[in-house]
Protein backbone atom coordinates (compact mmCIF):
# COMPACT_ATOMS: atom_id res chain seq x y z
CA UNK A 1 0.00 0.00 0.00
CA UNK A 2 1.36 3.33 -1.20
CA UNK A 3 1.92 5.89 2.28
CA UNK A 4 0.88 9.59 1.96
CA UNK A 5 2.95 12.40 1.97
CA UNK A 6 3.16 15.07 4.16
CA UNK A 7 2.24 18.75 3.20
CA UNK A 8 6.29 19.63 3.34
CA UNK A 9 7.55 21.74 0.73
CA UNK A 10 4.08 23.81 0.42
CA UNK A 11 4.05 27.49 0.77
CA UNK A 12 0.96 27.98 3.61
CA UNK A 13 0.81 26.00 6.67
CA UNK A 14 -2.57 23.78 5.50
CA UNK A 15 -2.64 23.27 1.53
CA UNK A 16 -5.38 20.55 2.01
CA UNK A 17 -7.91 22.66 4.19
CA UNK A 18 -11.38 23.25 1.91
CA UNK A 19 -9.38 21.89 -1.03
CA UNK A 20 -11.40 19.04 -3.16
CA UNK A 21 -11.05 15.61 -1.93
CA UNK A 22 -9.34 14.29 -5.22
CA UNK A 23 -7.02 17.13 -4.97
CA UNK A 24 -5.86 16.34 -1.33
CA UNK A 25 -5.17 12.97 -2.40
CA UNK A 26 -3.10 14.19 -5.88
CA UNK A 27 -1.30 16.37 -3.79
CA UNK A 28 -0.49 14.29 -0.56
CA UNK A 29 0.63 11.65 -3.58
CA UNK A 30 -1.68 8.92 -2.69
CA UNK A 31 -3.65 9.19 -6.55
CA UNK A 32 -2.59 10.05 -9.97
CA UNK A 33 -4.47 13.12 -11.33
CA UNK A 34 -5.77 10.17 -13.95
CA UNK A 35 -6.99 8.07 -11.33
CA UNK A 36 -8.86 10.91 -10.01
CA UNK A 37 -10.52 11.52 -13.31
CA UNK A 38 -11.51 8.08 -13.56
CA UNK A 39 -13.23 8.13 -10.36
CA UNK A 40 -14.88 11.44 -10.89
CA UNK A 41 -15.94 9.42 -13.97
CA UNK A 42 -17.30 6.58 -12.52
CA UNK A 43 -19.39 8.81 -10.06
CA UNK A 44 -20.74 10.63 -13.32
CA UNK A 45 -22.23 7.48 -14.48
CA UNK A 46 -23.78 6.70 -11.71
CA UNK A 47 -25.27 10.32 -10.88
CA UNK A 48 -26.79 9.45 -14.38
CA UNK A 49 -28.56 6.23 -12.97
CA UNK A 50 -29.86 8.97 -10.33
CA UNK A 51 -27.36 7.99 -7.56
CA UNK A 52 -24.80 10.21 -6.36
CA UNK A 53 -22.17 8.46 -4.68
CA UNK A 54 -19.40 10.67 -2.38
CA UNK A 55 -15.98 10.59 -4.52
CA UNK A 56 -14.42 9.03 -1.09
CA UNK A 57 -17.02 5.71 -1.86
CA UNK A 58 -15.80 5.32 -5.26
CA UNK A 59 -12.34 5.66 -4.84
CA UNK A 60 -12.85 2.85 -1.66
CA UNK A 61 -15.30 0.65 -4.13
CA UNK A 62 -12.47 0.65 -7.12
CA UNK A 63 -10.21 -0.22 -4.62
CA UNK A 64 -7.69 2.98 -5.05
CA UNK A 65 -8.05 3.71 -1.06
CA UNK A 66 -8.70 2.18 1.54
CA UNK A 67 -11.80 3.67 4.17
CA UNK A 68 -8.83 4.85 6.82
CA UNK A 69 -7.11 6.53 4.08
CA UNK A 70 -10.39 7.97 3.00
CA UNK A 71 -10.93 9.19 6.76
CA UNK A 72 -7.74 10.89 7.08
CA UNK A 73 -8.00 12.84 3.93
CA UNK A 74 -11.94 14.41 5.21
CA UNK A 75 -9.67 15.06 8.19
CA UNK A 76 -7.01 16.86 6.88
CA UNK A 77 -9.55 18.65 4.20
CA UNK A 78 -11.17 20.24 7.12
CA UNK A 79 -7.79 21.38 8.78
CA UNK A 80 -8.05 18.75 11.70
CA UNK A 81 -5.78 15.90 12.05
CA UNK A 82 -2.02 15.35 11.85
CA UNK A 83 -0.55 15.13 8.05
CA UNK A 84 0.30 11.86 7.58
CA UNK A 85 4.23 10.16 7.93
CA UNK A 86 6.24 10.88 5.04
CA UNK A 87 7.12 7.81 2.81
CA UNK A 88 10.55 6.53 1.89
CA UNK A 89 9.50 6.89 -1.92
CA UNK A 90 7.83 10.33 -1.70
CA UNK A 91 10.88 11.45 0.24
Amino acid sequence: MTRIATAAGFPDGDPYKDRPIGRVLTKMGKLTRQQVHHALTVQADAKLNGVRPPLGEVLIQLGMCTREEIELTLQLQRGKGPPPARSAENA
